[in-house]
């Protein structure tokens, strides 16, 4: 057959005359499973098993082991592309990237050209003959691709081997496992773990020393993070990163590789059984689930995820290793959340975590780097060296990758084009021009989560957490396009430029010398107006005994659908969601594999509830969509699914429905009984008089004391409640410490406090310029950033307390936290100062919620108003400062297992407390 003839035959029609001539048997398709023997002796069967199951016109990276170097030129000839060779192995070899294609595939069989074929994905084209002529994990730049799962297992083996004085690795559990071609059946892979210390098998030394959990590739397919934390373990202990090797006899690193199915998905010879996108780096397990949302965090758990707590159904630790009553039933955690289990269980051995930070990517951004603080009730102590750091890795990242962002701007604006063509843009993404911005998760990403990884971390180990202080990294332009991400070395350097930059000051972070505090002006009082109707206690649940445990008494349960659904192009599909009386909440997700849908979400009249225009899936930057309904009406909810880009969708639909009169009960519907809790937003009071430079400048007082006189020698007064309001004598004495030059600061419910005071500045406020809207969490809109009161934040801050550890729902459409605003025509009337406004959106009912700016929401377009939501009255006396939330009652109202917080303030509401009390914060670096 000539060549011409081989380049005109079909692809099956080829492997079927190639196995006729060469004598073996050729599978014809990837669905095949590879079965075939390899038509020549000289190819390992899993590098035909890899040609088979891959797509037409793709490559294949391989090894070839040759008889001579020479023979380079005959593989070339036969249309092996990007040959690398090497003398310095037993046998000459080459790598080369080897075209799916049946000229090529049969010049190689029939051909005696190398004595050896072998699949060698990875960056290190000769690691399968353990060869690294200069390094175990290349730089970028010598590099073939990203580093494979298996290259990274075989390469570490080799630097503990050589290391072992100040390396140990170890396997801490397993991931579920995709379905193996080969095998045909599930190939689980191994969650690793690598310690970093010197004398690091002293394990007596090395439980007291500090330890710095770091985690990457929890995402699959944001690889960067990985790339740099494997290649920092490298140069440490080649001595070729002296500012964390000098740290290692006090400081042990920890680094973690949560989620090896993302990782290894993108080999050929595994399956996605749901989807046909299986030859990718993939955000989620084998089991579907996101990694970074199956965390037992204190606070609102979505009913939809699976919280890996591997002490089991009562919560209590049975001994090593992962507890046999961890449930089975409604969800089996050991099949659906292995990889999670293991993660837990072993953190949890640790002592002294001092810090742990998660390396993450995301696509476009002005930013090239954002740091997102935990959702966690940090006391300010913590929130404030958090964003010390945050100051310190900002000055470094202005010095080392502010000037890369400059140089490689042809590389980083070509990566955005090739986004906004995948995405169908009609404007062109954002650059990366700054280098570094902080914030908490939903300053920099806009929503908020629950069941993260690093939310789970910060916990204390009372709340069943390790205690660090925790934070998230995000990455731009560190996601995949479409079915794959293409490999660039120059952005991928650039990337890891600041991934390392933070570990490496994350170190030097934890070996700073921690002395700052709070100033206080000399003989000045604080006092916080407590009120018992803000505790709340798990004994208050109905479902919590008097000896504290819990029924299963009731009809609460949780009942969960998933299917693929197909939609053509230029066609609708949709599926119904049968929603039962007393159903407390519905989550879904919608995610892709193929093409790209708009979602919508209709309730049983039919209107709108969710809409979701060109947010996915395959196509856009999240691919995923994912909403809660809190209360539905009982009936036939429909998922409609419209397929206007062409081409053929295919995407995974999945509905949890939790039922319950109330919040609903944790043990029938997730399994898992009720973590006990007492706690108040006042819990606040001690952890910020710790803080400060006189443990004797806060004090608290009740709503009854206030009555009395306590007020006498206090100057500044916090009232986070309305307790009391329909007192006189409590009204009168907070207007007359107004009156007397005292400043007040309004928060949450308190608020409401200006339309009952008289004193100037407050009088001129009535009590229906005040409003109660509900938020997403408890945030600004809009910031003044010249107000004093932000004074000391960052650009990004708008979020003043984190809702979702309150209780409350954070889904990015909800509207369920407490913020109370003021009309701006009043208060700025009298000269009030405004700092922040929110946008909320007027209700026919009176009442107010977000603005519908949150993706998702199909009311965006109604009556919309602007309201003050931080700012400062001055009068001639007193000044009153108004914070519209900052410390709102936990809500008891949602499914919440492992506990609620009583505060969550945020670095960026605690400075504004602060600023508002005169009290002033540590300087930053």
């Amino acid at each position: 057959m000539s060549d011409r003839d081989w380049s005109l035959t079909s692809r099956r029609t080829v492997l079927q005359t190639a196995a006729a001539v060469l004598g073996g048997s050729i599978a014809l398709s990837p669905s095949a499973a590879a079965a075939a023997a390899p038509p020549s002796e000289r190819f390992s069967e899993r590098w035909w098993a890899v040609v088979q199951n891959s797509e037409e016109e793709t490559t294949v990276p391989t090894l070839f082991v040759l008889d001579d170097e020479s023979e380079t030129t005959a593989l070339e000839e036969m249309g092996v592309k990007n040959l690398r060779t090497t003398t310095a192995t037993e046998s000459p070899a080459a790598y080369g990237e080897v075209p799916v294609n049946s000229q090529v595939l049969y010049s190689l069989a029939r051909g005696d050209v190398a004595r050896t074929v072998l699949y060698a994905p990875g960056a290190n084209p000769f690691w399968k003959l353990e060869h690294y002529p200069n390094r175990v994990f290349p730089e970028p730049s010598a590099a073939t691709g990203y580093v494979d799962y298996a290259e990274f297992e075989q390469g570490i083996d080799r630097l503990v081997d050589e290391h072992g004085d100040m390396l140990r690795y170890r396997s801490v559990g397993e991931s579920p496992g995709w379905l193996d071609r080969e095998a045909r059946s599930t190939a689980p892979k191994d969650v690793w773990v690598v310690e970093l210390t010197n004398d690091v098998r002293d394990r007596e030394s090395f439980a007291e020393k500090q330890k710095l959990v770091v985690t990457l590739g929890i995402h699959g397919d944001e690889r960067s993070g990985a790339e740099a934390g494997m290649r920092l373990v490298e140069d440490v202990v080649s001595g070729d990163a002296e500012s964390v090797a000098s740290a290692l006899d006090d400081v042990a690193l920890v680094f973690l590789f949560p989620n090896p199915d993302g990782w290894a998905a993108k080999s050929p010879l595994l399956v996605d059984g749901r989807f046909r996108d299986a030859n990718t780096f993939k955000r989620s397990t084998a089991t579907g689930n996101d990694p970074n949302r199956q965390y037992p965090t204190a606070g609102w758990i979505d009913p939809a995820h699976h919280p890996a707590e591997p002490r089991g159904r009562n919560l209590r630790d049975d001994g090593a290793g992962v507890d046999e009553d961890v449930p089975e039933e409604p969800v089996d955690y050991t099949e659906q959340v292995p990889d999670s289990l293991a993660v837990v269980e072993h953190l949890r051995s640790y002592e002294n975590v001092t810090w742990a930070a998660d390396l993450h990517g995301m696509f476009a951004s002005e930013t090239m780097m954002e740091l997102l603080s935990a959702n966690h009730a940090y006391d300010f102590a913590d929130a404030h060296a958090i964003f010390e750091y945050a100051d310190r890795l900002r000055g470094r990242l202005d010095e080392e990758l502010a000037p890369l962002l400059s140089e490689r701007e042809s590389v980083l604006t070509e990566e955005v084009k090739a986004m906004q063509e995948a995405y169908g843009m009609d404007e062109r993404p954002p650059v990366p021009t700054e280098p570094f911005a902080a914030g908490t998760i939903f300053d920099a990403v806009g929503y908020s989560t629950t069941g993260g990884l690093v939310s789970w971390l910060a916990l204390s180990e009372e709340e069943g957490g390790v205690g660090a202080r925790s934070v998230a990294f995000e990455m731009a332009l560190d996601n995949r396009l479409r079915g794959s991400i293409e490999y660039r070395p120059d952005l991928l350097d650039l990337q890891m430029v600041g991934h390392r930059t933070a570990i490496e000051t994350l170190v030097e972070a934890a070996t700073a010398e921690a002395d700052a505090a709070v100033e206080t002006p000399d003989g000045e009082t604080t006092a916080f107006v407590a009120a018992d109707a803000l505790r709340a206690s798990s004994a208050d649940l109905p479902f919590v005994t008097d000896d504290g445990e819990t029924t299963d008494e009731g009809d609460d349960e949780r009942t969960s659908t998933a299917e693929s659904v197909t939609v053509a192009p230029d066609d609708t599909a949709t599926r119904t969601v049968t929603v039962a009386e007393e159903t407390h909440s519905v989550s879904g997700r919608v995610r892709a594999a193929s093409g790209a849908v708009d979602v919508d979400l209709l309730d049983p009249s039919g209107s709108l509830v969710r809409t979701y225009e060109g947010e996915t899936l395959a196509t856009s930057a999240k691919r995923t969509i994912s909403f809660v309904v809190s209360d539905p009406t009982p009936g036939e909810w429909t998922l409609r699914l419209t397929n206007g880009v062409g081409g053929e969708a295919t995407v995974d639909v999945r509905t949890t429905a939790a039922t319950g009169d109330g919040s609903p009960n944790p043990l029938t519907t997730l399994g898992y009984e009720q973590r006990q809790y007492e706690v108040t937003p006042l819990d606040v009071v001690g952890p910020y008089r710790s803080f400060l430079d006189r443990s004797d400048a806060v004090t608290t007082v009740t709503t009854d004391d206030v009555s009395n006189g306590a007020l006498d020698g206090v100057d500044n007064l916090v009232v986070p409640h309305g307790v009391g309001t329909d007192r006189d004598a409590y009204v009168s004495a907070i207007d007359d410490f107004v009156a007397g030059g005292g400043n007040l600061v309004l928060t949450d419910a308190g608020v409401e406090l200006l339309g009952d005071l008289s004193a100037d500045p407050a009088g001129s406020v009535d009590a229906d310029a005040v409003s109660r809207a509900t938020t997403t969490t408890a945030a600004v809109t809009e910031r003044v950033d010249d107000s004093t009161l932000l004074s000391g934040t960052t650009p990004i801050q708008r979020e003043l307390a984190k809702a979702g550890a309150l209780g409350y729902v954070v889904d990015a459409a909800a509207a369920e936290t407490p913020m109370y605003l003021v009309d701006p025509a009043p208060f700025e009337s009298d000269g009030g100062d405004v700092a922040g406004w929110r946008v909320v959106r007027r209700q026919s009912d009176g009442g107010e919620s977000d603005s519908g700016e949150s993706e998702g929401d199909a009311n965006a377009s109604e009556s919309t108003a602007k309201k003050v939501a931080l700012g400062t009255l001055s009068g001639d006396a007193g000044t009153v400062h108004v914070v519209g939330s900052l410390l709102p009652a936990p809500s008891q109202s949602n499914l919440h297992p492992f506990g609620l917080q009583g505060h969550a303030p945020s670095h960026c509401g605690y400075t504004v407390l602060a600023n508002a009390l005169g009290h002033a914060t540590p300087p930053s670096e």
